[in-house]
Formats: C-alpha cells, sequence, structure tokens
C-alpha cells in the first residue's frame, strides 16, 4: 500500500469540458473524441459486470513511468564553470520527488488511432481471447457510477530527448518516441479522499472503478489471432452476445489475416 500523498500537477492547465471532464491545455480532444482500447475477453466481461480495471504509472514497463530519468535535465544545465546554487538545487530535489511520486498516480490507456494494428493486439493482448473495444471520451466519463472522481485527459506526446528536460505537469503526457505507433490517451483518476473505488481506496495497489458497461462499451472487435474455424468464431461472437445482451450487434470480427496454426 502507497503512504505517499499523490502528486500534484498544475490542475489550471487544463479546460473542464463537462462537470469533472478536463483536457490538457491545446488538445483537441472533445466528449465525441473516439477512443479504443485493447484487453483480454476476461477484461470486457469484468467491465460488463460493472468494474473497470485502472492502473498506476510504476505497473508499466516503461521505466520512465517509474520516473527513472538521469540527471541529464535541460533545466537544470549549468554553462561550465559554473556551480549549482541553493535553489538549483532545491528545484532540482522537488522535481525528482515529484517524478517519483507521480509514479503512483491511477490511470488508464487508450488509443485514438482508428485502424486496427497488429503490433497493439501483440503488445496488449494474450492473442487467442484479445479483443477490442471502443468508446468516447464522454461516454467513458458518463458510464462511471462513482461521483468524486475527475479525470484529467490529454493525448501522449512523445520525444528522444530525456523526459528529464519536460515539466511536471506536461511530464505525466510524455513518452519516449519508440511508443509512437500507439498514438495513446491517457486518462489520469483523481479521487476524493473518502471516494473508493471497487473497494479500495486511493492508495491501494488495485483499483476497480464501478462503471456502466452498457454505457461503456460501443462496439467490440474480436482478435484476429482467436483460433479455430469461422463456425468456433461465430459460435464465441453469439456466446458472448447472448451472455451481454447489451451487446447485440456490437461485436464484429477483425479485419486483419493471419494463418491459423490450429
Amino acid at each position: 500500500m502507497c503512504t505517499e500523498t499523490v502528486p500534484q500537477f498544475e490542475e489550471k492547465r487544463f479546460k473542464e469540458i463537462a462537470d469533472g471532464v478536463f483536457v490538457f491545455e491545446g488538445q483537441d480532444i472533445s466528449l465525441e473524441t473516439k477512443i479504443y482500447k485493447y484487453m483480454d475477453l476476461s477484461a470486457l466481461f469484468g467491465i460488463m459486470d460493472g468494474h473497470f480495471r485502472i492502473s498506476r504509472r510504476k505497473d508499466y514497463s516503461d521505466v520512465y513511468e517509474h520516473g527513472v530519468v538521469t540527471l541529464r535535465c535541460a533545466e537544470f544545465m549549468l554553462p561550465a564553470g559554473e556551480s549549482a546554487t541553493e535553489d538549483d538545487r532545491k528545484r532540482r530535489a522537488e522535481y525528482e520527488k515529484f517524478r517519483k511520486s507521480a509514479a503512483n498516480l491511477l490511470c488508464s490507456c487508450f488509443t485514438v488511432a482508428h485502424d486496427e494494428m497488429h503490433c497493439m493486439w501483440k503488445s496488449f493482448t494474450s492473442g487467442y481471447t484479445g479483443i477490442r473495444i471502443e468508446t468516447t471520451v464522454g461516454a467513458f466519463a458518463e458510464s462511471l457510477k462513482d461521483r468524486g472522481i475527475k479525470l484529467f485527459i490529454g493525448t501522449m506526446r512523445y520525444y528522444s530527448i530525456d523526459m528529464g528536460a519536460i515539466d511536471r505537469t506536461r511530464y505525466i503526457f510524455a513518452k519516449n518516441k519508440c511508443y509512437s505507433p500507439e498514438s495513446e490517451l491517457r486518462i489520469y483518476f483523481k479521487l476524493e479522499e473518502k471516494t473508493e473505488c471497487g473497494g479500495y481506496n486511493q492508495f491501494d495497489e488495485n483499483c476497480y472503478l464501478n462503471v456502466d458497461g452498457s454505457k461503456l462499451v460501443q462496439s467490440v472487435l474480436l482478435s484476429p489471432f482467436i483460433p479455430g474455424s469461422s463456425c468456433f468464431k461465430g459460435w464465441l461472437l453469439a456466446s458472448i452476445q447472448n451472455q451481454y445482451l447489451d451487446l447485440k450487434n456490437k461485436i464484429s470480427h477483425s479485419a486483419i489475416k493471419v494463418a491459423d496454426k490450429f
């Protein structure tokens, strides 16, 4: 369990587009913006049963999400022969502390890329049971049953330089350039002190938001790596729709064609 306080970023740099929904400065994101998320079938079942899992930045594989950045920060580079002042050292120490504590921010990652991508199926699903859901920023916000949750939303910007040179608010929307094909949109969740999510408070390692799955999920795409004949895939589609009537006529097959190994 994390005992640190939630790090503070500059909320004034976000524009409120709906009650409790904030967009990072200068970004063209609206309630109608379509967003997509690749996941395993079990996660879809969880959503339809009312539970949407969110993670901490430190749960992701990218070490920059953990606050691990070298000290070659442009903000603190000094001309040759000059030594750091006490203010320089304090400012750097404060920024270092923020980067490490920001690893505990609760968030969820989507993509704004409409066309499905082979690499996304491979990276974010187990292959044989993968799906991709489609929703909108507004539908996601509307699906939340828990009040007292603020959403801070922004598309990620990709850099080839040291992430330490970016200010603390832009830092939480920055990734290494190698991740640029993901076209990621990230949602950070700020919970009120008394808000619980899925029986866990904001400092627990796992957190599930209470959601209305019928509002959240607008369509479902089945993985191209689901094995078996077209009859099996048709049976799987029908079985999901029979289990969750709200998904009827919302599920389709991937357009990507791969060789069946079975």
